[in-house]
């Protein structure tokens, strides 16, 4: 999901500059802040129906087996219409 947000780029992901030490040099990348929103990936249930979204156990877990094709594809469309569709403003509880 966090790949599908970075194709979408929704308003609420601020590219943020980050600065790593790697092998003892500093480097810079951008990142993605969302500070104040909570993802709801839990709603890819919404959005998916089997056999592209499984539900059952495993031993004793309880599992989901998601089909990542027909994920990137509803995602996409969801996002797309509504880039809001998978997080929640937690802004007031921070």
């Amino acid at each position: 999901m966090h790949g599908i947000e970075e194709m979408v780029k929704p308003p609420f992901i601020r590219p943020t500059p980050v600065t790593y030490t790697v092998n003892g040099q500093e480097r810079q990348y951008w990142g993605g802040d969302q500070f104040g929103w909570g993802s709801e990936f839990q709603r890819i249930g919404d959005i998916l129906e089997e056999p592209d979204i499984r539900r059952g156990k495993l031993l004793g877990a309880e599992c989901t087996l998601i089909d990542t094709r027909a994920l990137l594809a509803a995602a996409l469309a969801e996002m797309r219409s509504n880039p809001y569709a998978f997080v929640t403003d937690i802004s007031k509880w921070i």
